[in-house]
């Protein structure tokens, strides 16, 4: 057991603070670390972990701040001190670490991402690097190369080497190096929120939320709001699991988090077979790596005024590289309320092609010169598709018309395609409704792995296992 103490920044009511306006720290995103991963497997690099021990105090303070110290420091009454650098609980600390991390890497010849200012890179070298606040992950062709790495950041920093990394932000991870393959998954994370929240052994169903569920969420419309259960804890955890490595419980979380507020039995019941439903996958997570070509391919579906409540449309959609998923998204269509099938579909694909511009910059930095050709939406609605192409306004979606123009721009530039899929091939059909056991099965089978062999014994994995888990990403 390790005892420790810190002194840190207490801010006072009427310090000036004028200069504090613009405070943000960044953090990679989410989908930029699943492209991190990608690329190592894809490329065959090497990774290497470490923590920057007490990395906001590496930070020189920019403003003329002055502290005064606790009592117990020896200070005289009303004595202060002026503050050199960038102590914990300081409201500009994290960007002040965040600029003094990017100082080191921008003059030691790597490119900040202009898309993710936490990814950073040295195309030449075949060097990539992610950080999130503290912790970072380094990966390179050489170990040569990251030993000179590390010897530089050890000759500025106080680091704690942690060696391939095993765990990230929650993520159990694994590399099998032989394969071209990186496995993310959250078990031990999982098994944690089944104690902390006291779920039965018997809770285990086959898919995290019951065909039933609008029915039931119908017939609950007058029940009282459910008071005294953690609710708010437990969908929190189930938001945090969804959006590291599970897009297969995406739609069932969604349905959880539109009732933050007032959530009752119906609700408390589902996010507690969510759970169950994870314990029951805990050794399911995400394959990145190889397999597929260099493409982006993303889904698009929506279930039109699916809500038997409000009649507001569930719209979803994921994007893959290759065959490794990058991002996800299910969500209730906000704003608009789709006055048809065509419409629903419609906005979400606009949705789509968002979040598909939104990364092809960032693979273009990392060497993907032509990643437009290889970009393609499939969606399957053929008149919202023909909407789209036509840039036509006809009187079923003029109201639309600015999303629309703005679709019909993207295609008319060459920065993407889209196609159409028939329903039973739409993997963003999972990110719409609940589904039954078979059809859930299948899509979620598209999305995520069963890794537990790798777990189990990572350097020992058996040829039939590997072979399994290639054939269920589509090599």
């Amino acid at each position: 057991m390790r005892f420790k103490a810190r002194l840190v920044y207490k801010n006072h009511p009427f310090a000036n603070t004028s200069t504090w306006d613009e405070v943000f720290a960044p953090v990679v995103d989410k989908s930029t670390l699943r492209i991190f991963f990608t690329l190592v497997g894809r490329k065959g690099l090497k990774m290497r972990q470490a923590d920057v021990i007490t990395a906001y105090l590496n930070a020189e303070m920019t403003d003329e701040v002055f502290v005064k110290l606790p009592t117990s420091c020896g200070d005289e009454p009303g004595m202060v001190r002026q503050l050199l650098k960038a102590l914990y609980g300081h409201p500009k600390a994290g960007q002040l670490w965040n600029q003094k991390f990017v100082q080191f890497m921008t003059t030691r010849g790597f490119i900040q991402s202009e898309r993710d200012k936490c990814f950073f890179y040295n195309l030449k070298a075949e060097f990539f690097l992610v950080l999130y606040v503290d912790d970072l992950i380094a990966a390179a062709l050489h170990v040569k190369q990251l030993n000179r790495f590390w010897g530089q950041l050890q000759s500025v920093f106080k680091v704690r080497d942690m060696g391939e990394p095993k765990h990230f932000l929650g993520m159990e991870i694994s590399h099998i190096f032989q394969h071209g393959l990186v496995a993310i998954s959250q078990r031990r994370y999982v098994e944690k929120l089944a104690k902390r929240f006291e779920l039965p052994d018997t809770e285990r169903p086959l898919t995290p939320i019951r065909t039933d569920y609008y029915e039931r969420l119908t017939a609950s419309a007058d029940e009282p709001i459910l008071q005294h259960q953690p609710y708010k804890e437990l969908v929190g955890a189930l938001i945090f699991v969804m959006v590291s490595t599970r897009p297969d419980i995406a739609f069932a979380v969604s349905c959880l988090t539109t009732h933050f507020s007032s959530p009752k039995s119906l609700h408390w019941e589902t996010a507690n077979r969510c759970l169950g439903y994870l314990c029951a996958t805990s050794t399911f997570g995400l394959i990145l790596g190889k397999g597929g070509s260099d493409s982006v391919v993303s889904y698009s579906d929506s279930d039109w005024a699916g809500n038997p409540l409000t009649r507001r449309s569930i719209g979803g959609h994921c994007v893959f590289f290759g065959t490794s998923i990058i991002s996800w998204s299910s969500k209730t269509q906000k704003g608009i309320l789709a006055l048809s099938t065509t419409e629903s579909e419609f906005i979400e694909m606009a949705l789509a092609i968002r979040q598909v511009l939104y990364l092809q910059p960032l693979f273009r930095e990392i060497g993907f010169n032509n990643i437009q050709n290889s970009t393609v939406i499939f969606g399957d609605n053929q008149p919202a598709i023909s909407s789209i192409g036509n840039d036509s306004a006809k009187s079923r979606t003029k109201h639309i018309d600015v999303r629309l123009k703005f679709c019909g721009e993207v295609i008319r530039q060459g920065l993407l395609q889209i196609k159409y899929v028939p329903t039973i091939e739409n993997t963003a059909d999972i990110f719409t409704k609940p589904l039954p056991t078979t059809r859930f099965r299948q899509l979620r089978d598209s999305l995520v792995s069963d890794i537990s062999f790798i777990q189990n014994n990572n350097q020992h994995a058996t040829a039939n296992a590997i072979f399994a888990i290639k054939r269920a990403i589509g090599f």
